[in-house]
Formats: C-alpha cells, sequence, structure tokens
C-alpha cells in the first residue's frame, strides 16, 4: 500500500461523509474557497479508499489525521513522514502522536472535544435583538483588534468575513462580543464556528449565548451540519454550547509538531 494524493473531491467527500461529525472540517476544506490550500493523501486496499490525511496550507499549517482505522491511519501517517513540513499543528486521533514522534518532538496543545449541533429548537430560546452582522469592508480592523485583545492567540482568518457569518453585539460604538466562523460551506453543507469572544468587562451576562444562538440560527439556514471544537477543560463554553444544542460527538488532540 503506497499513499497518493487524491483529487476526486466526490470521492474524499464519500469518505468522510462516512462520519461527518468527526471530519467536518476536512470535509468543508473542500469548498472551491479552501481547496487550493488543501493536500488530501489516501491510503487504498484493494482499490478501497481506508484512510484519509489532509494537509491544510493556510495562515497557520495544519494536518488532520483523523479516523475510526487506526491501523490505516498510521502506516499513511508513517509513509508521509519524510515529505511533511518541518513544522505544523496537528490534530490527532488518539495514539497517531506516536507515529508523528518518529520524526518530530511534539508539544500537546489539549485534549479537544467535537461538538455538534443537534437540537436547533434550543437556539429559539435565546433572545439575539442586539446581536448584529459584521461586515468585512467595514470590520475587519475592528474584528482584529477585539480578538487580539479579547482573545490572545485566536485563529482567525479575516477573509471569512466575506462569509456573512461574523456577529457582534455593540455598547456606546465599542465592540464587546464577536462569534464567527472558521470554516462555511453551502456546497458541502457545512459549517464550524469559532472566534466566540467576550470583552472580559462583560462576561456572565449571557452575551455569548447569545452570539452563539444568532449565528448558529443563521447558519441552520444554509448549511446541514453545524459543528465546532472545543478544548476539554473549557468547562464554561461546554456548558454554553451544551444548553444551546450541542453534544459532544469524538475527541481528539492538538500538538504543535517541529524537528
Amino acid at each position: 500500500m503506497k499513499p497518493e494524493i487524491l483529487h476526486d473531491n466526490a470521492e474524499i467527500a464519500s469518505f468522510f461523509h462516512r462520519n461527518t461529525s468527526l471530519h467536518f472540517y476536512s470535509i468543508g476544506d473542500l469548498d472551491p474557497f479552501f481547496r487550493p490550500r488543501c493536500t488530501y493523501y489516501g491510503l487504498r486496499e484493494e482499490g478501497d479508499l481506508r484512510a484519509v490525511i489532509l494537509l491544510y496550507r493556510g495562515a497557520v499549517t495544519t494536518l488532520l489525521a483523523l479516523g475510526s482505522y487506526p491501523k490505516y491511519l498510521r502506516a499513511l501517517l508513517r509513509a508521509l513522514l519524510p515529505d511533511l513540513p518541518d513544522r505544523f499543528y496537528a490534530h490527532l486521533s488518539p495514539g497517531l502522536e506516536t507515529t508523528l514522534r518518529e520524526r518530530y518532538r511534539l508539544q500537546p496543545a489539549g485534549l479537544c472535544a467535537k461538538m455538534q449541533l443537534v437540537n436547533k429548537d434550543a437556539l429559539e430560546t435565546v433572545e439575539t435583538d442586539g446581536v448584529m452582522r459584521l461586515h468585512s469592508s467595514d470590520d475587519i480592523q475592528t474584528v482584529q483588534t477585539f480578538l487580539d485583545e479579547a482573545y490572545p492567540g485566536n485563529w482567525f482568518d479575516p477573509t471569512m468575513l466575506s462569509t456573512g457569518h461574523y456577529y457582534g453585539v455593540w455598547e456606546h460604538g465599542k465592540l464587546i462580543g464577536v462569534s464567527g466562523v472558521h470554516l462555511y460551506s453551502e456546497e458541502y453543507g457545512v459549517a464550524a464556528i469559532g472566534n466566540i469572544a467576550v470583552d472580559m468587562a462583560h462576561r456572565g451576562q449571557g452575551i455569548g449565548e447569545q452570539l452563539v444562538a444568532r449565528l448558529c440560527r443563521e447558519l441552520a439556514r444554509n448549511v446541514d451540519f453545524v459543528g465546532l471544537n472545543v478544548k476539554v477543560n473549557n468547562e464554561i463554553a461546554l456548558a454554553l454550547y451544551g444548553g444551546l444544542g450541542f453534544k459532544t460527538t469524538n475527541h481528539y488532540g492538538e500538538f504543535f509538531a517541529g524537528e
């Protein structure tokens, strides 16, 4: 079995849709907006695709090696080791870190949960009249500055404001809360929410709940699947998402990999 670069988007999507709740990022990255930054590597046995690993070259190069068949994922990852970049961020199914350590030094960045919106009715219980849509042309720098202060170390791609799915709460002309997406694809029917942040002085007032509820209500009009990644030790976020109709479906580890 030798790895190959996959080019057939329909085949890749079909493979990942076997477990959409685990692979929604890899599915959404097939969208033409993201696809040029992506390389999908596959491993076959007797002609059947057994494992797929995504290398995403964006603002942060990220490797996604996730799946339910560790034997094939491990074999594919090991075969790719000589050709991977010197440094990258990795999302790994449990146990795959041992394979990556054959070449790289790994710095654990935390155990994470994948959550899926399963009860849209819960979103309707939240009042969101004060949540406003943000606009890419006017609000990019404002959002960037806010996130740098309220959510240091966040991953924010300003081009995602062009999706129309970033929202904010303002007070006296000042942005005090933001919600948005890391990934959005109407073509593939998936979205991943992210950059959920509230100004420190305004936390505990339900603003985060309002921001997420408005965002998810709008997303659900256009896509079938809404998901997110969150650290398992972020109890406040887990409780917020759980109350808004999300459930945990999978766990994985995040790592910084470098030689």
